[in-house]
């Protein structure tokens, strides 16, 4: 038996090396003859010359030399008789036909046997084959199909999606009509693949020549959706579905349309394509369902939201889960219905969910965003009662609405828990909420100690964190502390802002060193880069006002004058306050520089100033607004 074997082993490769020589010895003898030919005919006339090419290669039909193919429109789903195969023209003599079929049959022959055994190598042999002039549009309609068939499961087997595509691409370059067996399986197989583009491509290689036959293939236009979905081409999708619907789609299919419509801005359409596959009966897909409830809340919608969550409960298998009442819970909390946060966690809880962080941290935003701090602690002790782990957002929402409310001691019993009993680390926000509420209630020190705490724990504190630190310096009046903060904010390099140089001019103005505060203008360019607002000066100006000191008035104007010009609203706040502490030289001092610098000055504050002088019986000074460029002045007697 096994020496039986042996030989027909034997005689069957035996027969593949005779083929080959066979074959190999025809292209040769081919090949030669047509550089024979190709040689003597370079002297002969036009019409000689057509007639022995004719003898020596069956010509092509003419409409398949055609050098351009039309440009892909995305036409639309083909109709009419199927062509898979184009027929020989009949001014082709038997001779000829047989000659170029034969040619065809052995060099299909040769790809369909070595797509046995190599990956790569039939596609090689098919581009060969064209180029040497094979023609084979000669096969029958059952030989094509097997060739084509074969060539696309090599190509896809080279686990490159491109080649599938490129053997596409050549067929159509040389006018072979495409089996639709094989564009069905290249598209079924490049979207199995995740390869959505190359599905794309491979449509529009194939839909954009003439006489392709329709495709009757529910799964196919299935993957063409789905592909333009994946591939963010969303126009695509209409025709698609076009096609799809007179098959029959699935809730695969539906998925991807009511996400199509999310991307559009068309949350309806979304809410009724769910709708649309509730009355057909169709299985709903959490996340689809999801995103469409994320749409609703987007759009500030949740009455449509609602019915979202109906339809998903409804469903046969309950499409919802946590996420989907997490979705709409938000959307309540920021609508501020409170209660009917509270009645979707209780709808929650009777569909036999356990809350999540995310649950917790949602009910615990509105309770404190409400200001309803019973709520609050009642959903705390249910979050700890119910076993679920804290989390540092958990923490700072709670201590936040405490410390809002003015339960300062309250929100440190929480801190002191998370630290002490938690392996919960407080991050920079916490500290900032914490730091803040000391700050506000005059707990300086408490501030301070929460600041050392937060530097123990490696953060980096914030301009805000510095600022709302300077804010209880000021309000204590400790000079020196505030000194000692700027330094270490210069050394942890925190660039200060507008609001901290604010601040600290509010802390010289009430220790009365307002020195410091004009030489803090003075710096602030060139140590802090930043060039000092109008409010600035305006705030320094009402602080050496209520100090009365005039001539530092007229200096800080200067200063502001040079750089920048003061607008009446300024101008009418400081000539105001200096009338009505009596301090009428720097008013008039203040017009003098106004006058000169070309600033300008309402009337009725110039009336003011001269009413004021004419009651001191001092010579006023009459400023003439009349002129927008360089206003004039003028002395007169009372």
């Amino acid at each position: 038996m096994l020496l039986e074997y042996v030989a027909q082993m034997f005689a069957q490769w035996a027969w593949f090396l005779r083929f080959e020589i066979t074959f190999a010895v025809l292209t040769a003898t081919f090949i030669s003859l047509s550089q024979i030919v190709k040689s003597k005919l370079k002297d002969c006339p036009k019409e000689k010359t057509q007639k022995l090419q004719e003898k020596v290669r069956p010509r092509v039909p003419s409409e398949a030399i055609s050098e351009e193919s039309p440009k892909p429109s995305y036409p639309k789903r083909p109709t009419g008789t199927p062509q898979h195969h184009r027929t020989p023209p009949d001014s082709l003599s038997n001779d000829h036909i047989r000659q170029s079929r034969a040619m065809a049959r052995q060099a299909a022959k040769m790809i369909l046997a070595e797509s046995c055994r190599d990956k790569g190598k039939p596609l090689e042999m098919h581009q060969d084959a064209l180029a040497a002039g094979t023609c084979f549009t000669w096969l029958q309609e059952s030989e094509a199909h097997r060739l084509y068939m074969a060539l696309g499961l090599a190509a896809l087997r080279t686990e490159h999606a491109d080649a599938a595509v490129g053997l596409l691409q050549d067929l159509c370059k040389h006018k072979i009509l495409v089996p639709p067996a094989l564009l069905t399986l290249i598209v079924k197989r490049c979207t199995s693949r995740r390869f959505f583009r190359q599905s794309l491509i491979a449509y529009d290689t194939v839909a954009s020549e003439e006489g392709q036959p329709a495709i009757d293939d529910k799964e196919f236009w299935s993957c063409m959706v789905l592909s333009a979905t994946e591939s963010n081409e969303f126009h695509r999708c209409d025709a698609f579905w076009t096609n799809l619907k007179l098959l029959g789609p699935v809730a695969q299919d539906y998925g991807c349309m009511a996400r199509v419509a999310i991307q559009r801005g068309d949350w309806e359409g979304s809410v009724n394509i769910l709708k649309t596959m509730h009355l057909e009966n169709m299985p709903l897909d959490t996340a689809v369902c999801n995103a469409v409830l994320s749409a609703c809340v987007t759009a500030q919608n949740l009455k449509a939201g609602s019915k979202v969550l109906d339809l998903m409960e409804q469903d046969r298998k309950g499409a919802q889960d946590i996420v989907s009442y997490n979705t709409l819970m938000k959307g309540y909390a920021f609508a501020d219905d409170l209660d009917e946060v509270f009645r979707l966690h209780a709808r929650m809880l009777e569909q036999g969910m356990e809350p999540s962080q995310v649950t917790f941290g949602i009910l615990l935003d509105a309770c404190v965003c409400r200001g309803d701090l019973e709520s609050a602690a009642a959903v705390f002790q249910d979050m700890i009662a119910r076993g679920c782990p804290m989390n540092t957002v958990l923490y700072t929402t709670l201590i936040k609405g405490l410390a809002r409310a003015g339960r300062l001691e309250k929100a440190m019993e929480v801190y002191t828990h998370m630290r002490e009993h938690t392996k919960v680390k407080p991050d920079i926000i916490l500290f900032s909420v914490l730091i803040k509420a000391h700050s506000d209630a005059g707990q300086l020190e408490g501030a301070l100690r929460l600041f050392e705490s937060m530097l123990e724990l490696g953060h980096r504190p914030d301009e805000i964190v510095f600022n709302n630190l300077l804010v209880g310096c000021a309000r204590d009046s400790n000079l020196e502390q505030g000194q000692q903060l700027m330094e270490h904010m210069q050394r942890l390099c925190v660039q200060p802002s507008h609001a901290t140089a604010s601040i600290l001019i509010k802390l010289y103005a009430k220790c009365h060193v307002l020195d410091d505060a004009q030489k803090l203008l003075a710096r602030m360019p060139l140590e802090f880069n930043i060039k000092p607002e109008p409010r600035l000066y305006t705030q320094l100006l009402h602080a050496c006002i209520r100090e009365r000191q005039g001539w530092r008035v007229v200096e800080v104007y200067k200063m502001m004058a040079k750089a920048t010009a003061p607008d009446t609203t300024t101008h009418t706040s400081i000539l105001a306050a200096c009338l009505s502490l009596n301090m009428l030289d720097a008013a008039l001092e203040l017009l003098e520089v106004a006058a000169e610098e070309g600033h300008h000055i309402l009337q009725k504050d110039v009336d003011a100033v001269n009413n004021a002088a004419a009651r001191r019986q001092t010579l006023p000074l009459r400023y003439n607004t009349s002129f927008s460029n360089k206003p004039r002045r003028c002395y007169c007697g009372p």
